[in-house]
């Protein structure tokens, strides 16, 4: 039980609502900047993942039946969304606070967060792989192009 609760907090890092979260928090907090690049990283994660699915359809290893293109997009593995959200939050993050014990933390989390998806059969490796890549790459991008605008 206690296995499965932790799972649960760690995947939590690259899910939808702990962005969410984040992005409001920075606000609210006046970090603006930060804010920024997080949500502009969470739609470029969002609108890239599902670009790539739509264009190359990879079965998950535990296969999801699917009726629609909606479903097809959420069947398909390749590559991982909650891999490319944990990417780019580790790079946003760690690039913002520019702390050495910050950084090996939000690796640390992304990384968890890929092999977690591995261990629960909801990707392969080369999927989290990339996700992890992707991820960072927008997290770069998003910094590069929020700060440049701000």
């Amino acid at each position: 039980m206690y296995q499965e609760e932790l799972s649960q907090d760690l995947k939590a890092f690259g899910g939808f609502p702990l962005s969410v979260v984040l992005i409001l928090s920075a606000f609210m907090l006046g970090l603006s900047a930060l804010g920024w690049q997080i949500a502009f990283g969470l739609i470029a994660d969002i609108v890239v993942v599902i670009g790539i699915r739509l264009l190359f359809f990879r079965q998950r290893p535990v296969k999801q039946r699917f009726s629609n293109i909606v479903e097809k997009v959420d069947a398909s593995s390749f590559p991982s969304a909650h891999s490319a959200r944990a990417g780019t939050l580790a790079v946003v993050l760690a690039m913002y606070f520019q702390s050495t014990p910050l950084t090996v933390l939000f690796s640390l989390l992304a990384i968890s967060v890929a092999a977690l998806r591995v261990v629960q059969k909801k990707h392969h490796v080369s999927d989290v792989a990339a996700g992890l890549v992707l991820g960072a790459l927008i997290g770069f991008a998003t910094i590069f192009l929020v700060q440049g605008n701000l």
